[in-house]
């Protein structure tokens, strides 16, 4: 079944994701067709919901490294657009990294988990200090735009397809961003988004949950509420004794916190030297 979804709309998966849904949906049904509709189903709650994939397709053909800064820009504005997670952060841009930035030392390596395209936002805030900029994402599509937006910002092309259910990165860095991820991977792995968080190599961790919702505005703020309520008491019952919380905030409809890694984790996490050379 795997070769099967290869060639369909979910070729451009990592071939990983698509292996380990398939072993966990197959043993649930009997009828092959039953089978393929429920790990598309899978695979469609954990991809397809998120991206436009006509823009991703022709922003593969476009965003070459021989364009010019205006065309740079506007493929970049389409990029951030074509993603469900950066379409609803676009007003609350700026304000999310100055509050990261305001609370965190400047940071030398960052890895953005589960990225999407998050690295197009780069731009815009980049910290004069960065270094290596390290991306994982399970669309092959979104780790090639991310390699070339690297390379054009003249920074290491180190994005990477992962399957961050089942993988932890083991690369240190300074800060690792995990925006929107944690319900996205719980729903894989009950407890799989916090987990990462604990196993992740860095000093310094960004979480952020989405608290979008509803259009009509009363039900939308009683669910912004709830949603609320039971993320902030699912992480820091989840973090306690093992990250400080030195900052929370909600910036547009995310939920941010700051967690800084206590001793145990941040002597693990420390960048040597040749961290920053490529990796094969």
């Amino acid at each position: 079944m795997s070769d099967r979804l290869s060639t369909h709309r979910y070729a451009h998966i990592h071939p990983d994701v698509i292996e380990r849904v398939v072993r966990d949906e197959s043993p649930k049904y009997r009828k092959e067709s039953d089978r393929r509709r429920a790990v598309r189903n899978r695979l469609h709650i954990m991809f397809g919901a998120y991206a436009d994939d006509k823009l991703l397709n022709r922003l593969l053909r476009e965003f070459t490294p021989d364009i010019s800064v205006e065309v740079f820009d506007t493929l970049r504005m389409q990029a951030l657009r074509s993603h469900l997670s950066t379409r609803e952060r676009a007003e609350a841009v700026r304000p999310m990294y100055d509050f990261i930035l305001k609370n965190v030392d400047p940071p030398a390596t960052i890895a953005d988990l589960g990225c999407g395209l998050n690295p197009f936002e780069l731009p815009e805030w980049q910290p004069p200090t960065l270094l290596r900029y390290d991306a994982y994402d399970i669309d092959l599509r979104v780790v090639e735009l991310t390699n070339r937006l690297l390379k054009r910002m003249g920074l290491p092309q180190s994005a990477y397809p992962l399957d961050l259910a089942v993988r932890t990165p083991g690369h240190p860095v300074d800060v690792a961003l995990a925006l929107k991820l944690i319900p996205v991977l719980d729903a894989q792995r009950p407890g799989r988004g916090i987990e990462l968080l604990i196993e992740m190599p860095a000093r310094i961790v960004v979480a952020s949950y989405p608290l979008g919702g509803m259009s009509d505005s009363i039900s939308r703020d009683k669910l912004r509420s709830a949603k609320e309520r039971n993320y902030s008491a699912q992480l820091e019952a989840g973090v306690s004794g093992v990250f400080e919380i030195v900052a929370k905030d909600i910036i547009g409809d995310e939920l941010v916190y700051i967690l800084y890694a206590t001793s145990r984790l941040s002597d693990r996490a420390k960048p040597s030297a040749e961290d920053f050379g490529d990796r094969g």
